[in-house]
């Protein structure tokens, strides 16, 4: 055989040796994506995923990036051979279980290894002289090409190139979880072993296997009437807000599953006002959730507004949660601890009081003007039902037949009587006793208004009546301050039906008169 023939024969195995080992030949590199993620109460994917696989994505979806996190990266090649494996007679991918169990390395030791500037690190470096720093790096916002061609950008990103031209095996710690997400994070992440075996794409995605939990907190907004009744009140509006290192923070309407936060200092008028507030709203069933979770910590609810007719109470503008660091403790709502949401009867309730006022009258002679006492009246609303002492509504027909149970205002020495503690609205009172010598119309109501001013009025409302005999009305023979029958519906006021005659007559002349001027111009 020709000496050429020999040689290119030569060069043709050398070259096939190349081909089947590229992992050895010089210079050799991979491109390592490390994703630092939080799996809030849910699965992560698992650690490492090759060849640009990004994982299950609906498991990503909904994690979160998390920048500043610090991690070291370490060459354990040797280490793993000539100690792990002999010493403990382990095949190769168990000895990665054992590193990876953090059983052969302590991780603060390893620290010392990735500070140049350490006073321990000399003697670290004797106990572990196979294994080598490489580099510290941060996770933050970076792009990276999917398999796909297509440019991935997201937070949490730890990108770097490493050698992989003597099979070297790598170890990667998480130092410092960092704490730009406000959730809590459930330790550090597990040691992360990658060996040649998985640079064999070129490229690596690994995802670390830390998790975080995060809290929502909710109550019940109800609202109390004044006979003491309550009932779920929906459409009252909150805030939440926490402090931190003495500055107030409020949560935002940006907020996704997680909070956001705008400091105080930028509001330029009031939570209530600035649109970047979010506001929580009490549903249907009264439940106020901000439905996303927080970390533990504590915070403020804080009532900003109402619905018509009731009042903000104090212990509404300042409702106190703590979440605690531990999962398993339950969270405080005011000091009651809050339970399952399906277990409504057992959270945390704040009330609000209907909003009452109060309204005086006189009772004096039409003519005079002269006080008049012992007048006595009764409470009626629009839907004709009548008010009793403990501030519930009835109807006639059960106020006939209860009338020790109706609330009965009689006129003082001075002619006044004053209705109290009532919801603001528009009520009627219904006079059923006149005083001695004076007549009681029947049916006479005297429509008023309860409302935020009526209370602070000087004057009393004037109720006249005029000198004459009670006429004969059917009487309830039940009552000395009820003098007939409680009517259900209004009727026409006495001498009402002849002043209806009388403008019915009075527009039938006018009608007349228009009608003969008008023939009288065409004549």
């Amino acid at each position: 055989m020709k000496l050429k023939h020999v040689l290119s024969l030569l060069l043709i195995c050398i070259a096939g040796l190349v081909w089947t080992h590229p992992t050895d030949a010089l210079g050799a590199e991979t491109q390592v994506h490390l994703h630092k993620r939080l799996f809030v109460n849910q699965e992560a994917p698992s650690q490492i995923n090759q060849g640009g696989a990004l994982g299950n994505a609906d498991l990503l979806k909904d994690s979160y990036g998390v920048n500043g996190s610090t991690f070291a990266i370490f060459e354990v090649g040797e280490h793993l051979r000539q100690h792990v494996m002999a010493d403990k007679s382990l095949s190769f991918d168990q000895a990665k279980e054992y590193i990876a169990d953090e059983v052969n390395l302590l991780r603060n030791e390893l620290e010392i290894l990735a500070t140049p500037t350490h006073t321990d690190l000399a003697a670290i470096q004797a106990r572990y002289p196979k294994v080598h720093f490489v580099q510290t790096k941060e996770t933050a916002r970076g792009s990276y090409t999917d398999s796909g061609g297509n440019t991935v950008t997201e937070d949490g990103l730890l990108s770097v190139t490493l050698s992989t031209d003597k099979q070297q095996v790598y170890l990667i710690v998480e130092l410092d979880s960092g704490d730009s997400l406000p959730v809590d994070h459930a330790g550090l992440s597990s040691y992360l072993v990658l060996d040649s075996g998985l640079f064999a794409s070129g490229t690596t995605h690994v995802y670390t296997k830390n998790r975080a939990y995060i809290r929502e907190p909710y109550f019940v907004k109800m609202a109390k009437e004044t006979d003491g009744t309550t009932k779920p009140l929906a459409g009252a509006s909150f805030v939440l807000s926490k402090n931190e290192n003495g500055e107030k923070f409020y949560l935002r309407t940006t907020a996704g599953s997680v909070s956001d936060w705008l400091s105080e200092k930028e509001i330029k008028n009031s939570p209530l006002k600035d649109e970047r507030v979010k506001k929580i709203f009490s549903d249907q069933e009264g439940i106020v959730r901000p439905n996303l979770g927080l970390k533990s910590g504590s915070y403020l609810f804080e009532e900003v507004a109402t619905i018509d007719g009731y009042e903000i109470s104090e212990q509404a503008r300042r409702i106190s949660v703590e979440i605690p660091k531990d999962p398993q403790q339950p969270i405080l709502i005011n000091g009651t601890e809050v339970g399952a949401l399906s277990e409504k009867d057992k959270l945390p309730i704040v009330y609000n009081q209907r909003v009452v006022g109060r309204k005086s009258f006189q009772k004096v002679d039409e003519k005079t003007g002269d006080v008049l006492k012992d007048a006595s009246f009764v409470v009626v609303n629009k839907e004709m039902h009548y008010l009793t002492k403990q501030k519930k509504w009835v109807t006639a027909e059960y106020g006939n037949k209860h009338t020790d149970e109706l609330l009965i205002l009689t006129s003082n020495d001075q002619g006044v009587f004053e209705l109290e503690g009532m919801p603001y609205g528009s009520y009627s009172l219904l006079e059923t006793k006149a005083p001695e010598g004076y007549f009681l119309p029947e049916n006479h109501f005297i429509d008023f208004e309860i409302n935020e001013v009526s209370g602070g009025t000087k004057e009393p409302l004037k109720i006249v009546n005029k000198k004459g005999e009670n006429k004969e009305l059917p009487s309830t023979g039940t009552s000395n301050v009820i003098s007939y029958n409680l009517p259900n519906r209004r009727l026409p006021q006495t001498g009402m039906t002849q002043s209806v005659y009388l403008l019915a007559i009075g527009f039938i002349c006018v009608l007349f008169s228009v009608i003969v001027i008008r023939k009288r111009k065409r004549a």
